[in-house]
């Protein structure tokens, strides 16, 4: 009987497992953006010797392009299963990270994160791989967690930042965790030096290689739109000074703001379990950003799954008309008067929806907390009272 039980709930998990991917192919039917147009640019690079960062349409570490490399190759040239293995490789990623949601906060949990619709459409038809730097850094997360090799989480959290830097501020809610050992010190410093010297043989190729690493990479600035900040500086005139690229300052304030912002939620969360900050710190990342663009929803999604509530549900609607409507996602028009009408802009206007499902979470978080104490203190007061009868 048990091996029948055992068999159909794996079968379930396939069933699952296969739905989820092909959920993602279908919404890539819809077509692609400029981020597919770019996978192909960088993959002719590399055909024809040339790095990835000489395309000027890479900004990452060496390992995403390598991957697309090898999947490229393995279609034989396909562009439409090029793209089916690249919605394999990221969807495989989102089932990482569900896998881990599911043993640390519940199946259900883990089905909202893996079917709702934000991850669908940024891993289905943006084809961005944000969630494939990040489940590498869960990995090592996991392994910090049930105390394992020290080098093989500093060589997963490495991988983790040449694939995409998203992780590049949590190093130091590792560095403050009270819930690791001395490795912690190892494991927050050593990644990213790695990081920054992986760059060194691709750097001394020629000037225009260097050139290129440092244009696309360090120097590199996305949209200063900063939703969070520029709703609370509400000055105009300051807020076009601050986001202005053709001034010395741009973006440099922003970013400030966004670095201690989510170091000082790091510091407030350093006595909670490491893998439990990794969710908090997707939410932190995106809500405090000094530049968003709609890839970071599919980040701000693991965490609104993974201490999903009610209010939750306005971030996950919301994210999805906009997706399925802005001109970078499925251009859709249905929603256009809808957006039109409320003047919503998804990349100034949803990471600020995260909010009420932050609030509703700690408010809840406060009660349990608040109860667990209360029933302590009766547990202590009918302990004194046995001891004296």
């Amino acid at each position: 009987m048990l091996p029948l039980i055992n068999r159909k709930i794996n079968l379930n998990k396939l069933y699952i497992i296969g739905l989820a991917y092909l959920i993602r192919v279908s919404v890539s039917s819809f077509g692609n953006n400029y981020d597919f147009d770019s996978y192909i640019y960088v993959v002719l690079a590399l055909q024809n010797g040339i790095t990835p960062w000489e395309t000027y349409r890479y900004n990452y570490g060496i390992s995403w392009a390598l991957l697309l490399f090898i999947l490229e190759f393995l279609s034989a040239g396909n562009e439409i299963f090029f793209r089916y293995l690249i919605i394999l490789v990221l969807t495989l990623a989102d089932i990482y990270i569900a896998y881990i949601i599911w043993i640390k906060f519940g199946k259900k949990f883990a089905l909202i994160f893996l079917f709702n619709p934000v991850s669908i459409i940024i891993t289905g038809y943006y084809n961005q791989f944000d969630n494939l730097a990040l489940a590498i850094g869960l990995a090592a997360i996991v392994n910090m967690e049930k105390k394992g090799n020290p080098f093989k989480s500093f060589v997963l959290l490495f991988l983790s930042l040449i694939t995409k830097h998203n992780l590049l501020l949590f190093l130091f809610w590792i560095f403050i965790s009270k819930r690791l050992q001395r490795e912690k010190y190892f494991l927050a410093t050593f990644p990213i030096l790695a990081f920054f010297v992986h760059f060194l043989p691709f750097i001394f190729v020629s000037r225009e290689v260097r050139d290129a690493v440092l244009s696309n990479v360090f120097m590199y600035w996305s949209s200063n739109n900063a939703p969070f900040w520029q709703l609370l500086v509400r000055n105009k005139e300051l807020i076009e000074s601050l986001s202005n690229n053709n001034l010395w300052h741009h973006g440099r304030v922003w970013m400030l703001l966004f670095f201690v912002s989510v170091s000082i939620v790091g510091f407030f969360r350093k006595q909670k379990s490491i893998i439990n900050n990794f969710f908090a710190y997707s939410l932190a990342l995106v809500f405090f950003s000094s530049a968003i663009t709609s890839q970071f929803f599919a980040i701000a999604a693991i965490g609104a799954s993974s201490f999903y509530n009610p209010a939750f549900l306005i971030f996950f609607i919301f994210g999805m008309v906009w997706l399925v409507t802005e001109p970078g996602g499925l251009e859709i028009d249905i929603f256009v008067p809808l957006l039109n009408y409320m003047n919503f802009d998804g990349w100034r206007d949803l990471p600020l929806l995260l909010l009420p499902g932050l609030l509703f979470h700690f408010i809840k978080t406060k009660k349990h907390f608040a109860l667990r104490s209360h029933i302590a203190r009766i547990s202590v007061i009918k302990n004194v009272f046995s001891r004296k009868h």
